[in-house]
């Protein structure tokens, strides 16, 4: 039986394809479809649905990637699995009440029902997803998400004065205005991946940090930041996962990183743990991770440790056993 992935409009963000590109080279008989539109409106999820119809094949048994779960209501129950790498949608306070009704049915509620298995990125994901629908609880399970490949280890020569400190993402989820705030005292070299703001902008020439921006980047582009910097710094208020703490880990970087879940979960004591409402304690941990190089190093040691258990062919292998599962079901 086919496995056929479906994909979000690649409009709507790269972010899950890639994260799907670094195992589907395992899967062996395997499809990719990409929806035709992105927007999150009826409109585009009617034309959406419409476009799966005319392409349903009996025999294949369907994965949906992620924010396209309202595909459900056009599939077939028993061959279809969801992949929930966050509950935004409905947690999001900017997010009215119409739009959180409309997500709420349209994008869980009612394809979950129709869902053979549910697999999410972290348990703090499934735990956000019970506290709604608890009812999932015996077809879920958490599946995290890959390191890719491009991701490498080499080891940083030199001294930590002046560090490169890697900040990934520049959201407002991502904390950049209280790491700008967290680095005063602190001399280094500040490299942003990401569009900024004119705010931030402005913040940072105020707070005359020392800094370098780049964004668009492949994933090439990005293993090679990891590689140049000293410190990964990811202090974030609200994650699904929280992959680049695995990037880090893989990279042999130190990382810098939130005291809250999921971060919590996938740093499983091999980070530098901060609170990230707090521009002291976020201070503290970049120190730590400076004038620390006995702690600095076993951290490093134990991250690379853990980032093995997120290699792709592992997670491959985790999908595989689901999609075995569902076909047995079928039997």
């Amino acid at each position: 039986m086919r496995i056929c992935y479906i994909f979000r409009n690649s409009r709507a963000g790269y972010s899950i394809k890639k994260v799907f590109d670094t195992f589907i080279p395992y899967i062996i008989n395997k499809r990719v479809v990409e929806l035709p539109t992105h927007r999150a409106n009826p409109i585009s999820v009617v034309q959406n649905l419409f476009y799966l119809l005319l392409r349903k094949e009996k025999k294949c048994l369907y994965h949906l990637t992620g924010n396209v779960e309202y595909c459900a209501l056009v599939l077939p129950p028993k061959r279809t699995i969801l992949t929930i790498h966050d509950m935004v949608l409905i947690n999001h306070n900017d997010v009215n009440k119409i739009k959180k009704l409309f997500f709420y049915y349209v994008w869980y509620k009612w394809p979950l029902k129709r869902a053979a298995l549910v697999t999410c990125i972290s348990q703090k994901t499934k735990n956000e997803l019970l506290d709604y629908f608890p009812w999932v609880a015996d077809k879920t399970i958490v599946i995290p998400n890959p390191v890719s490949s491009d991701i490498v280890y080499k080891k940083k020569e030199g001294s930590m004065q002046n560090p490169i400190i890697l900040h990934i993402g520049t959201r407002e989820n991502k904390n950049l205005e209280r790491v700008i705030l967290a680095l005063s005292g602190i001399e280094c070299r500040l490299r942003i991946i990401g569009d900024l703001s004119e705010q931030q902008i402005n913040f940072l020439c105020q707070q005359k940090i020392n800094y370098s921006t780049a964004s668009n980047l492949t994933d090439a582009e990005i293993a090679q930041e990891y590689v140049h910097c000293d410190i990964v710094s990811f202090p974030s208020t609200y994650e699904g996962f929280g992959m680049p703490i695995i990037e880090g880990f893989a990279s042999g970087r130190v990382v810098v990183t939130s005291n809250i879940e999921p971060m919590r979960e996938v740093s499983n004591g091999k980070t530098i743990l901060v609170d990230p409402y707090s521009v002291e304690s976020i201070h503290k941990g970049f120190l730590t991770a400076i004038r620390c190089p006995e702690f600095r190093q076993n951290l490093i040691i134990g991250g690379l440790r853990e980032a093995m258990k997120y290699a792709p062919e592992k997670v491959a292998q985790q999908y595989e056993n689901c999609y075995r599962k569902i076909k047995e079901n079928l039997k």
